[in-house]
């Protein structure tokens, strides 16, 4: 939906469970999940008129985000394992083939369980095992 009050637009439409969507810092690109080979894997769509789309992930994916600059983007494989790849915006899309950055004990059931800072080198992860009064971060 456009702030400005513009008609909203649909970006991805599929048979399939498509979530979890996030725009690139330049707004251009979006990344998702979708269950469509048969279980989670990350994909990028171009959102200009022409489009394009990309997968990301090789071994499943979910909870995709990119870097604050576009470079990179971050997702939780199926094994818990927190990926990264890189990535090349402009008039040809470009993606790296994903590395692993650290295992982390994830919670499942948390909406968006980490946050990497704006240069990709920190990760704020939620570590709880349950959620009972105040949680620490």
């Amino acid at each position: 939906m456009p702030l400005d009050g513009g008609e909203p637009a649909v970006r991805v439409q599929t048979p399939f469970m498509d979530i979890d969507g996030r725009y690139s810092p330049d707004g251009g690109w979006m990344a998702y999940d979708s269950t469509e080979s048969g279980r989670d894997e990350i994909y990028v769509v171009r959102l200009a008129e022409g489009g394009g789309r990309w997968q990301i992930s090789t071994g499943g994916g979910t909870f995709p985000t990119w870097r604050a600059d576009g470079k990179e983007i971050f997702f939780v494989a199926s094994d818990g394992v927190i990926m990264a790849a890189d990535i090349t915006l402009g008039e040809e899309f470009q993606a790296g083939i994903p590395r692993e950055i650290f295992q982390a004990p994830l919670r499942r059931g948390v909406f968006f369980p980490y946050a990497p800072a704006a240069d990709g080198q920190k990760f704020a992860v939620d570590l709880t095992k349950e959620t009972t009064g105040s949680l620490p971060l």
